[in-house]
């Protein structure tokens, strides 16, 4: 839940904060994070962070593997709506000029309030 986040920098690492705990946040940045970034049930702290599946399995460079990323991104996020984290998610989906799927993930924070913004590139094959 926002305000029991820790805040991240700009590589994604915990900010010490000089008394021998981490910096919190009242945003729902890093909560976003986990849920994109991370894998379902992989982290004890909270089986309902990630999602359930991690990047394009098949990699056969097609719409229908990258609506099955989008949906388990979705599904993800779901859990931080349920909670009243965010809303108003959105996820976009498009090539860049090398032929790279991407996905533009945008949502609302609900307590910092404020747009948040997450861009996957994936690249397949060889």
């Amino acid at each position: 839940m926002p305000g029991d986040d820790l805040r991240l920098d700009e590589y994604g690492d915990y900010i010490d904060d000089g008394a021998g705990a981490f910096e919190l946040t009242a945003t729902a940045q890093p909560a976003v994070r986990h849920q994109v970034l991370g894998r379902l049930g992989e982290w004890i702290g909270d089986v309902t962070a990630g999602r359930s599946i991690r990047g394009l399995a098949g990699r056969r460079n097609t719409e229908k593997e990258l609506d099955g990323e989008a949906d388990a991104v979705r599904a993800a996020l779901e859990v931080l709506v349920g909670e009243g984290v965010i809303t108003d998610v959105r996820i976009e989906t498009d090539r860049d000029a090398r032929g790279r799927w991407g996905l533009k993930i945008t949502c609302r924070d609900t307590q910092a309030g404020g747009t948040i913004e997450v861009s996957t590139l994936t690249e397949f094959g060889g």
